[in-house]
């Protein structure tokens, strides 16, 4: 039971990062394609 729950926060954490990541990236992209 302890290390499901460990696992679970560890790809819920992968998950939160890799959200962000593409956020991240997103907003670049559109200012990359505002300044061209």
């Amino acid at each position: 039971m302890f290390t499901i729950e460990i696992l679970f926060l560890v790809f819920q954490n992968y998950q939160n990062k890799k959200e962000r990541g593409n956020a991240f990236g997103y907003a670049i992209q559109k200012n990359i394609s505002r300044f061209l």
